[in-house]
């Protein structure tokens, strides 16, 4: 279901006894404006928090030789850790490894059979320096969480028009503008905020799904054992 900004921004003015704001574009209205300033921290804010599945993006790159440092993906928020690999060697990268040991490695690493790779402003660092084309698979969170119906295939870090369309839960985004609204204004929040950690815990819950996990394990189907149980698990 896609939902406007304004239309999101029009669900709290409505359930917090608000002005219902009829534009977001060049308004001067200081009301629609700190709407509009909450929704961008909230939707900003959610995708450091959790790797939502439709923020969740691949970046395929090609190793250059004698060229270690690469610029990042415009919309890059930050790397999934443990998704990165090198097709070419079948293996994957090891990081993202601290200033501390980058350190180290630039001045130790011999013979290294895996590249090793660090974050640094905004680039991707990678040693051993690459000899050859190398292909690299990472996986990471853009931070383009808003959709721009005005020109297609774009998105933005912010919501600046009143059919920009976010990718999070438009109630989850709801809910979450309404506790730094109650808290903006030195109000009560306990509610609004219980109502906002429901919703976010079934969304995190249900947002990629898990795998069911069954007590009896691979080795038998039908039967407890004791190689389904851990040993001393049971009263002797």
């Amino acid at each position: 279901m896609s939902v406007t900004a304004l239309q999101i921004l029009q669900t709290v003015a409505a359930e917090t006894g608000l002005p219902i704001p009829v534009t977001l574009e060049s308004t001067q209205d200081a009301g629609t404006l700190q709407l509009v300033s909450l929704l961008n921290s909230a939707g900003y804010e959610a995708l450091f928090y959790y790797t939502w599945e439709q923020l969740t993006k691949k970046q395929l790159l090609a190793t250059v030789a004698n060229v270690s440092s690469y610029p990042l993906p415009a919309d890059w928020a930050y790397y999934i850790d443990q998704t990165q690999q090198n097709l070419s060697a079948k293996w994957p990268l090891s990081g993202p490894v601290s200033t501390q040991s980058w350190s180290y490695l630039e001045n130790n690493l011999v013979g290294a059979t895996n590249i090793v790779y660090q974050v640094r402003q905004g680039n991707l660092l990678l040693l051993p320096v690459p000899t050859a084309v190398e292909q690299l698979q990472l996986y990471y969170v853009t931070n383009g969480w808003v959709s721009v119906p005005s020109a297609p295939g774009t998105y933005s870090d912010k919501i600046q028009n009143n059919d920009d369309v976010p990718l999070l839960d438009w109630l989850m985004l709801v809910k979450y503008v309404k506790v730094k609204l109650w808290e903006s204004k030195g109000f009560d929040s306990t509610a609004f905020r219980q109502d906002f950690v429901n919703i976010w815990e079934a969304l995190v819950g249900k947002d990629v799904g898990a795998p069911k996990l069954s007590t009896v394990g691979p080795w038998s189907n039908n039967q407890y054992g004791y190689a389904n149980l851990p040993q001393a698990s049971w009263p002797q």
